[in-house]
Protein backbone atom coordinates (compact mmCIF):
# COMPACT_ATOMS: atom_id res chain seq x y z
CA UNK A 1 0.00 0.00 0.00
CA UNK A 2 1.30 3.48 -0.75
CA UNK A 3 0.70 6.43 0.94
CA UNK A 4 -2.37 7.75 -0.84
CA UNK A 5 -4.14 4.62 0.19
CA UNK A 6 -3.12 4.54 3.98
CA UNK A 7 -4.22 8.64 4.24
CA UNK A 8 -8.05 7.33 4.30
CA UNK A 9 -7.86 3.89 6.25
CA UNK A 10 -6.08 6.54 8.86
CA UNK A 11 -9.15 8.66 8.68
CA UNK A 12 -11.44 6.07 8.91
CA UNK A 13 -9.47 4.45 12.15
CA UNK A 14 -9.34 7.98 13.59
CA UNK A 15 -13.33 8.04 12.98
CA UNK A 16 -14.05 4.81 14.83
CA UNK A 17 -11.91 5.21 17.68
CA UNK A 18 -14.02 8.82 18.02
CA UNK A 19 -17.08 7.33 17.86
CA UNK A 20 -16.26 4.59 20.63
CA UNK A 21 -15.11 7.13 22.29
CA UNK A 22 -18.14 9.39 21.84
CA UNK A 23 -20.53 6.23 22.46
CA UNK A 24 -18.90 5.43 25.83
CA UNK A 25 -18.13 8.75 27.25
CA UNK A 26 -20.70 11.31 25.90
CA UNK A 27 -23.81 13.06 27.71
CA UNK A 28 -25.76 9.78 26.74
CA UNK A 29 -23.25 7.41 26.19
CA UNK A 30 -22.50 3.79 27.96
CA UNK A 31 -21.16 5.12 30.85
CA UNK A 32 -24.39 6.94 32.08
CA UNK A 33 -26.74 4.26 30.72
CA UNK A 34 -25.39 2.04 33.40
CA UNK A 35 -25.77 4.87 36.14
CA UNK A 36 -29.17 4.92 34.77
CA UNK A 37 -30.22 1.58 35.24
CA UNK A 38 -27.84 1.56 38.33
CA UNK A 39 -30.32 3.89 39.70
CA UNK A 40 -33.20 2.79 38.25
CA UNK A 41 -32.55 -0.79 40.25
CA UNK A 42 -32.41 0.74 43.29
CA UNK A 43 -35.61 3.07 42.29
CA UNK A 44 -37.45 -0.44 41.60
CA UNK A 45 -36.12 -1.91 45.34
CA UNK A 46 -37.54 1.36 46.79
CA UNK A 47 -40.93 0.60 45.27
CA UNK A 48 -40.84 -3.28 46.44
CA UNK A 49 -40.68 -2.53 49.81
CA UNK A 50 -43.01 -0.17 49.96
CA UNK A 51 -45.50 -1.99 48.05
CA UNK A 52 -44.80 -5.06 50.84
CA UNK A 53 -45.16 -2.29 53.30
CA UNK A 54 -48.36 -0.83 52.02
CA UNK A 55 -49.50 -4.47 52.20
CA UNK A 56 -49.11 -5.20 55.65
CA UNK A 57 -50.61 -2.05 56.22
CA UNK A 58 -53.52 -2.84 54.66
CA UNK A 59 -53.99 -6.35 56.14
CA UNK A 60 -53.58 -4.28 59.69
CA UNK A 61 -56.72 -1.62 58.72
CA UNK A 62 -58.64 -4.98 57.38
CA UNK A 63 -58.17 -6.89 60.89
CA UNK A 64 -58.48 -3.78 62.76
CA UNK A 65 -62.25 -3.41 61.35
CA UNK A 66 -63.16 -7.15 61.08
CA UNK A 67 -61.22 -8.63 63.84
CA UNK A 68 -62.54 -7.94 67.53
CA UNK A 69 -59.82 -10.40 69.09
CA UNK A 70 -57.12 -8.78 67.57
CA UNK A 71 -58.41 -5.26 68.63
CA UNK A 72 -58.37 -6.80 71.99
CA UNK A 73 -54.59 -8.52 71.61
CA UNK A 74 -53.78 -4.67 70.83
CA UNK A 75 -55.36 -2.57 73.20
CA UNK A 76 -53.80 -5.46 75.79
CA UNK A 77 -50.60 -4.94 74.34
CA UNK A 78 -49.83 -1.89 73.56
CA UNK A 79 -52.12 0.45 76.18
CA UNK A 80 -52.18 -2.19 78.80
CA UNK A 81 -55.50 -2.44 79.07
CA UNK A 82 -57.98 -5.06 80.90
CA UNK A 83 -61.73 -6.20 80.59
CA UNK A 84 -64.03 -5.33 83.57
CA UNK A 85 -63.40 -8.51 86.02
CA UNK A 86 -59.92 -9.25 85.40
CA UNK A 87 -57.39 -8.53 88.43
CA UNK A 88 -53.40 -8.12 87.73
CA UNK A 89 -51.44 -9.71 89.80
CA UNK A 90 -47.67 -7.94 89.75
CA UNK A 91 -44.71 -9.74 90.93
CA UNK A 92 -41.60 -8.25 92.29
CA UNK A 93 -38.63 -10.86 91.65
CA UNK A 94 -35.91 -8.30 92.41
CA UNK A 95 -32.94 -8.78 95.13
CA UNK A 96 -33.18 -6.26 97.01
CA UNK A 97 -37.16 -7.22 97.70
CA UNK A 98 -35.90 -11.00 98.89
CA UNK A 99 -33.83 -9.91 101.36
CA UNK A 100 -36.09 -7.63 103.30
Amino acid sequence: MNVKQNIPVAFAILALCLLILFILFSDKGFFDLRSLQSERDGWIKKNMRVTDKNILLYNEINRLEHDLKFVENLARQEHGMIEKNELIIKINNSKESKSD
